[in-house]
């Protein structure tokens, strides 16, 4: 089924409209958006095999070898190349899921593709990334840590979402107060000063020629270390804390912050302090995975999450806000959110209310019900990565016109503004 990693070559075809010629296995055409075999020698206990765009530029192959399904998934590269991203074992029935660099993506031929909230366009240049790992920078390929380490065998560890934007890491400061409140909370030893780790930080973009880019998104990720043996004490660990830097060039589809999100309100509900306090941006995400499995079969992009009361507490990856109208359709609008009790303190969040105190919109943290979310004239999402993006159904009811609405608007436009001005 071929090694990934592997070019090969395709070219365009002429004589009909949008026709793509794929040197495969065997040539194939795109003909009004389906990939189609033109036909070619093939193994006698083979079917011709099957291609679906799941984007512009990435297909996946789907061959059946004696009553078994294979795929591989197919990245077209500038300059008539074509890379084998990824190739997976085969699957006799079901719907597949397929990791495209590090995106899951919903292959159901039969049903139409709906981008989840941190969509991106894919970048071919991320397969070629520098890593940092400690005090090294390792190409991709070669980026690994130990089958004993903390975070690979328990989740322990604490993490950050950092964007870079016009070549200066956005709201640095208080990520990495955040990473070190969340260290400390676990008890775990960084091991380096917030000087140290933004060093380390530059040094894996300068490696990369990121150094003046704009969209990249780093993942700064922070684990107890390596253990002497597989237990959950963290007496048994034996290396000072493992540090991962991974950059990525990655944006917000478009789409995504103009169309907006669909929600699902799960059972899954966000804990007490007292259990596993929700303030921790730790590796252990399983309760909101949890949360984001039940939505995603629920057919939404996005979990909402409750809090032990029943109150909106966020979402399994993002925060929530809804725009209220409490004096009627003709009074002002106001932004209400969580009270931040059983939610992670968002930097994204903390920026959109400190945007609107400066722009004379009322916002409010308290408590509130899913029926208030389905009343609301508008809703959002806020994060690091997107940024602001509209919400435009809850549980199957529409919110607002279904539309973005023009507070959300006014805020992705004031938010734009304030990274411009970093």
């Amino acid at each position: 089924m071929g090694v990934v990693g592997e070019e090969l070559s395709y070219r365009f075809g002429v004589g009909l409209e949008r026709i793509r010629v794929v040197h495969l296995k065997l040539p194939i055409a795109l003909e009004a958006d389906r990939l189609q075999v033109l036909g070619a020698h093939h193994c006698p206990d083979a079917r011709p095999p099957r291609y679906s765009f799941i984007r512009d530029d990435a297909c996946v192959e789907h061959a059946i070898f004696a009553g078994r399904t294979y795929h591989r998934v197919l990245l077209l590269l500038p300059k008539n190349r074509l890379r084998l991203v990824s190739s997976l074992a085969p699957k006799v029935r079901g719907i597949n899921k397929f990791d495209l660099i590090g995106l899951a993506i919903d292959l159901d031929p039969h049903g139409p593709f709906r981008p989840p909230t941190h969509d991106y366009d894919i970048d071919p240049r991320n397969v070629d990334i520098i890593i940092g790992i400690n005090d090294d920078l390792l190409p991709r390929e070669r980026a690994m840590v130990s089958v004993f380490d903390s975070g690979f065998m328990l989740g322990d560890g604490v993490w950050e979402g950092i964007r870079v934007h016009g070549g200066k890491l956005a709201f640095l400061g208080d990520h990495l107060r955040r990473l070190y409140e969340g260290a400390m909370g676990i008890d775990m030893d960084i091991g380096r000063s917030p000087a140290e780790l933004t060093a380390m930080i530059q040094a894996t973009l300068d490696a990369n020629d990121m150094g003046d880019a704009d969209g990249v998104h780093i993942r700064l990720m922070v684990t107890r270390g390596v253990k002497s043996t597989p237990y959950q004490d963290p007496r048994f660990t034996i290396t000072p804390a493992t540090i991962v830097i991974i950059p990525e060039y990655k944006t917000a589809r478009p789409e995504t912050l103009t169309q907006g999100v669909r929600l699902y309100t799960v059972s899954t509900r966000r804990g007490r302090p007292d259990v596993q306090d929700p303030k921790w941006n730790s590796h252990s995400k399983l309760n909101c995975i949890s949360a984001c499995i039940q939505a995603t079969k629920a057919g939404a992009d996005e979990a909402l999450m409750l809090d032990p009361q029943g109150f909106v507490a966020t979402c399994n990856s993002t925060h929530f806000f809804i725009v209220r109208h409490p004096d009627g359709p003709d009074g002002p609008g106001e932004v209400w959110t969580s009270t931040g009790d059983y939610c992670m303190p968002g930097i994204t969040r903390r920026n959109v209310l400190r945007l609107c105190g400066q722009n004379n919109v009322i916002w409010r943290e308290k408590n509130f019900s899913v029926t208030e979310c389905y009343g609301a004239t508008e809703a959002f999402v806020t994060g690091t990565f997107a940024g602001i993006a509209p919400v435009t159904e809850i549980d199957g009811r529409m919110i607002g016109t279904g539309e973005r609405g023009p507070m959300v608007e006014q805020l992705q436009q004031l938010y734009v503004e304030m990274l411009e001005n970093l």
